[in-house]
């Protein structure tokens, strides 16, 4: 049968058999029997020539996302890359993925975030699963030469304790929670919304993060402070897996838009700008090297690898340095030089 309604919705869907043998049944997106027919008759049409003609078969959004999810299973950023992929389906749904152009994609990016960085990580998602339609599936000739965002160099973002303490007062208590808890730990989004309880050990005061949620692959184990104790405290009997949990009391799968939303609406009222989720990261190490946390320490604290991520923080606090930066002070070294020179004399008065 050529179409067949499915679903309550009364929805018809296309049910094809190529010349090839191969099947292929997909959604017309109307409820309307006549356009579905037209939508079938055209596509029957085109796998036509593309069998005849030798024409390459023009492959949908959909069935680009959907194999791309399955052979990314193993990738560290995958709960990322799937937001992105989520964001590009409501763009180019119904599209076949050679149809896309660098216009489009701009204008999609454009709107869903004002940050450079982030415009980026979002064009990368695109631009690997077109390379891998390329290279490993041969679906396409070609990929768009997406624009590149300028990024800021060492963009560092943080709020003082006011600010802070004001910006959470006015956040709702379930995401208040989280960002008190990021604020005590400096643990990354996708940490703190998928911690789950299996991995608190209030005895031994720390939560264990798992390497396949860093780059390096490495487990972590994050020390808590008394105020993330008490966050973790606050949390118990709220679900019985995760530690965290959204308005409706259920675990998050993904960080929601609306989260966001929620925080640019409360920042704006007090003032605050240019404010994302992992900047309560920046603010944790930010109020760390302040109060005199030297960088290495800082660096086992935070689960950096390398010591040049804590570094960038350094400048923020230099008081320490000050008592060694009088070894250089000229006047300084002239009294100590007459000092001497007036001891010698006064031993050699002594002495005659």
């Amino acid at each position: 049968m050529p179409i067949k309604k499915r679903g309550t919705k009364g929805i018809w869907w296309i049910d094809i058999v190529t010349p090839t043998g191969e099947r292929i049944r997909q959604s017309a997106g109307t409820q309307n029997e006549k356009e579905a027919q037209e939508l079938h008759d055209r596509m029957k049409s085109k796998l036509w020539e593309q069998s005849r003609l030798n024409v390459k078969r023009e492959y949908l959004w959909e069935e680009a996302a959907i194999r791309y999810l399955k052979e990314i299973q193993h990738k560290k950023s995958l709960d990322d890359d799937k937001r992105y992929l989520r964001w590009w389906t409501e763009a180019f749904r119904g599209r076949a993925i050679n149809s896309i152009t660098k216009a489009e994609a701009a204008e999609v990016v454009e709107k869903r975030y004002s940050a450079p960085a982030s415009r980026n990580r979002m064009i990368a998602t695109l631009r690997a699963l077109l390379n891998t339609a390329i290279r490993d599936w041969e679906w396409i000739d070609h990929v768009p030469a997406f624009r590149v965002y300028e990024e800021p160099d060492g963009r560092i973002r943080w709020l003082t304790q006011d600010h802070a303490a004001r910006l959470i007062e006015r956040l709702p208590p379930w995401l208040a929670t989280m960002a008190r808890f990021a604020l005590a730990t400096g643990l990354r989004q996708s940490n703190v919304y998928e911690l789950t309880w299996d991995r608190v050990d209030l005895r031994r005061r720390c939560v264990f993060i798992p390497g396949s949620m860093f780059k390096s692959g490495k487990d972590f184990y994050c020390v808590l402070s008394d105020d993330a104790v008490s966050v973790i405290r606050g949390q118990l009997g709220k679900h019985s897996t995760h530690v965290f949990v959204d308005r409706n009391g259920q675990p998050m799968s993904y960080w929601p838009r609306s989260n966001d939303s929620i925080m640019r609406k409360e920042m704006k009222s007090l003032g605050i700008t240019d404010f994302v989720w992992h900047d309560w990261r920046h603010t944790w190490a930010s109020w760390h090297v302040q109060g005199g946390t030297d960088i290495y320490t800082l660096k086992r604290l935070g689960g950096w690898e390398t010591i040049e991520m804590p570094q960038r923080y350094a400048h923020l606090c230099v008081e320490h340095l000050l008592e060694p930066a009088q070894v250089t002070n000229l006047a300084q070294v002239r009294l100590t030089s007459a000092a001497q020179q007036k001891n010698k004399a006064d031993e050699s008065a002594l002495s005659a």
